[in-house]
Formats: C-alpha cells, structure tokens, sequence
C-alpha cells in the first residue's frame, strides 16, 4: 500500500510538481519506481484518481488518490496544472483511462500548455493510439522497452526542455 505524503499546495507553485493519474488494476512495479525515483529526487508526485478513495493495484497493491482529476481540468480548476503528467499502466487501468473524457481533456490541456504527458508501462496501446492521434509528436513519451529507472529521468528531462522552450519564447516574445 502507498500512502501519500500530506501536500502542500504552496508547493505547487514553488515547486516542480507531478500528478500520476491511476485507474484500477494500474501497473504497480512502475508506479513505485516512478514514485520512488521522482522523490528521490525532490520531486512532488500526487495520485490523480478518477473517484474517491483508494485506487487498487492489478497485483493487490493500492494507493491512496491525493486529488480527483476533476480539480485539475477545465477553467474552473481548483488546483494548477502540474509541471508534467504521468498516466499508469495496465491493461484494466487503460480501459478506465480512455473511457473517461475526463483522462483526455487533461491530457489535451497539458499538451497545449506545453507540459509533457508520460505513459508508464505496461502501456495500454488503445490509449497510446489515441492520445498520439491527438498529440501530433508533441509532448508526448511513453516508456516502451525501456526500464523505469531509464523512462522517469527522460521525461524530466523533456520537462526541463520544455521550461526552457517556454522561458526562451516569453524573452523572444518580451524582446529581452
């Protein structure tokens, strides 16, 4: 069982911040790698669930959802878009995944801003195939072959990529 650490939502704008979206029967051993490596490195990770209450694992585990993905979509978010999305894998976790619009709203809207969107295995190729459809090779990564330990350090490498990106068209955009 994954118990999540007490939030601090001033962190969230201080801070570098991921949320890790997670549907019944994800795949754990990526989902606590993912965890483990991102607070390893002083990284905030919170568990996005689609309802209340503890999320359970396709091999028994569970974690606890910090936040509803409904605080972090639309206009009227109660919580500011993380620095980058993680979505768990598994194959019933996918099925809850892109059966929910919810799931593809904050997956458009992160891709818009500009923030990378990451699949941890084992991925649901259904979902990949649609949500490449809608990325068009932007920001989108998902972890295929490679190990958690390889996936984890490339998506935050993009994320920093894309601050950079971001930071370098707002001073061209300032004419500084």
């Amino acid at each position: 069982m994954i118990r999540s650490p007490y939030v601090s939502w001033r962190k969230v704008y201080l801070d570098r911040y991921y949320y890790l979206v997670c549907a019944n029967g994800y795949g754990e051993e990526a989902v606590k790698e993912a965890r483990m490596i991102l607070s390893g490195q002083g990284m905030t990770l919170a568990f996005l669930g689609l309802r209340t209450g503890w999320i359970r694992g396709a091999a028994g585990g569970r974690v606890e959802a910090d936040l509803l993905i409904s605080q972090v979509i639309d206009e009227y978010r109660e919580r500011p878009l993380p620095n980058g999305l993680l979505l768990a894998g598994g194959v019933t976790c996918g099925q809850h995944l892109l059966a929910d619009p919810r799931v593809h709203l904050l997956v458009q809207q992160m891709l818009t801003a500009g923030h990378p969107v990451g699949l941890l295995r084992p991925v649901s190729y259904a979902l990949v195939d649609l949500l490449e459809r809608r990325a068009r090779g932007s920001l989108l990564l998902w972890q295929e072959a490679q190990t958690t330990a390889e996936f984890i350090p490339a998506f935050v490498n993009r994320i920093d990529g894309s601050d950079e990106k971001a930071r370098h068209s707002r001073c061209l955009a300032a004419g500084t």
